[in-house]
């Protein structure tokens, strides 16, 4: 916008930060501050509306789990087909 150099802060990216340019913009371009801002509002409200994904895996009810953890016994098809996979 103005070609001004702005410091991002630390010696590496790790430590870098938006502070220095969010202040340019507060001081030095103060109504692009204000449209940034009124953005940056919007989206974090447009991300805490989602509701939650229903694609992925979903945690497994307290019956699936137990049903993974039972041991088979040795006759049993389960075991039968693992065995045969080894």
């Amino acid at each position: 916008m103005c070609k001004t150099v702005i410091s991002r802060g630390g010696a590496t990216a790790k430590n870098y930060t938006m502070s220095a340019l969010n202040n340019h913009l507060l001081y030095k371009h103060p109504d692009e501050h204000k449209s940034f801002a009124a953005d940056k509002k919007a989206s974090l409200a447009a991300k805490s509306d989602k509701s939650v994904p229903t694609t992925g895996p979903a945690q497994p009810t307290l019956a699936e789990f137990a049903a993974k953890k039972r041991k088979w016994a040795i006759d049993s098809p389960e075991a039968g087909k693992i065995h045969q996979a080894i």
